[in-house]
């Protein structure tokens, strides 16, 4: 008699443990129903990425924009860079908001090269928005001094794409960055020479106060991710062999 209960007592409870789990599923499958498939998050990004250019050029980024689906009716952001490395000669309005040929109208088209601070915002007319990927604005700089800048892209006064309500729409900003100087000039002379490959060589093994490198990402010259002696023996390669056979590849990202 024990025993019929106990056996009567397991099914009972893998019973219970089978409606439970199907109860489960079900709210899950419930859930998935109600909240549906999430949208894609909008992005507004510096194209391209990275660039390597030599002190004194000239050269563009774009700011591009992803609405992820949403529709987007104005368009905003602070873009930040370091005004000792690079100098912001224009900024001019893209695509992204009239591809449909209906007319904008800049909000804020700001420039200040003392602060290292960009500033764009534009509209639409109209009543309806936009969903196509394409680009806001073109931003042309001028590398100044050799070094590392990052292009820091953020919101403008918390917003960075609305709707046609004016409703903020969660956008995810990614950086860009610039590289300038020569690829291989880790001593900035204006040029590589074996001049750059003993610089690494001491640097590595009597230390950087006495043998500082001035140029960081130009002495990755094997794409390596650091800096060895293996990049030296690239350079001395580069200059005695030729480039063809000992190519540098400086990192940009």
């Amino acid at each position: 008699m024990k025993q019929t209960d106990e056996k009567r007592r397991n099914r009972e409870q893998k019973c219970i443990g089978r409606v439970v789990g199907t109860s489960l599923i079900s709210v899950a499958l419930v859930l998935l129903c109600i909240v549906g498939p999430s949208a894609l998050a909008a992005q507004i990004s510096v194209e391209p990425l990275c660039q390597i250019v030599p002190q004194d050029g000239y050269f563009s980024v774009n700011i591009s924009v992803n609405p992820g689906g949403n529709e987007t009716y104005a368009a905003s952001y602070t873009l930040y860079f370091n005004s000792t490395l690079l100098n912001a000669t224009s900024q001019a309005n893209g695509s992204f908001l009239s591809q449909d040929g209906v007319d904008t109208f800049e909000l804020k088209n700001e420039i200040n090269n003392t602060l290292g601070e960009i500033k764009y915002g534009e509209c639409r007319t109209g009543d309806s928005g936009v969903t196509n990927p394409d680009v806001l604005a073109t931003i042309t700089f001028q590398a100044i001094a050799v070094g590392f800048c990052e292009l820091g892209i953020t919101d403008l006064d918390g917003v960075i794409l609305a709707d046609p309500n004016y409703t903020s729409i969660p956008t995810d900003a990614n950086n860009g960055s610039v590289r300038i100087g020569i690829c291989g000039d880790v001593d900035n002379s204006g040029g590589m020479t074996t001049g750059d490959a003993i610089q690494i060589f001491n640097n590595i093994l009597h230390g950087p106060g006495q043998y500082p490198i001035n140029n960081h990402w130009a002495a990755d010259v094997d794409g390596g991710g650091e800096m060895t002696t293996g990049d030296a023996i690239q350079i001395f390669n580069n200059i005695l062999h030729g480039p063809e056979q000992y190519p540098l590849n400086c990192r940009c990202p």
